[in-house]
């Protein structure tokens, strides 16, 4: 019966997320996580808005290196801040927060570009390159999603 139980709790979702601190105004944003089991879920997503509006969603899909990334698109990156949630639902199971929450969001403070940061500056467009090729290597990976 013991190893029963040790077997089933070995078998549950795990997700590891590192909360993102900041983020560089007009520029993409790839919130990561690690997951455990990916392929008991049925919904993973990323929820964010500007403090006050409405909140919009992102899945996150699996990356060539086998971690998991929602992109917040570039257009949605502006000043002040950002407040995101994440959740999670289990196949046959009710959707539930993983990571803060619609009542008590993260914050994410948004920087406005200076001087080698305003966008299209070679250090600007290094970063959004960056944020783009996981947003690609994201998108390119979802036929071979655990999804299904």
């Amino acid at each position: 019966m013991i190893a029963i139980l040790f077997l089933l709790a070995a078998e549950t979702v795990q997700i590891n997320h590192v909360p993102v601190g900041e983020a560089v105004a007009g520029e993409p944003l790839a919130v990561t996580a690690e997951v455990a089991n990916a392929h008991k879920l049925a919904v993973f997503a990323l929820h964010f808005r500007h403090k006050g509006g409405s909140w919009k969603s992102a899945a996150f899909r699996k990356d060539e290196k086998g971690g998991w990334a929602a992109i917040i698109e570039s257009k949605e990156v502006k000043p002040p801040a950002l407040e995101y949630y994440l959740s999670a639902q289990e196949k046959g199971a009710p959707e539930v927060d993983r990571f803060a929450s619609e009542s008590a969001p993260h914050p994410v403070l948004v920087r406005v570009p200076r001087d080698d940061r305003t966008p299209g500056s070679p250090t600007a467009t290094s970063r959004a390159r960056s944020a783009t090729a996981t947003a690609s290597s994201i998108s390119s990976s979802t036929s071979a999603s655990a999804w299904g």
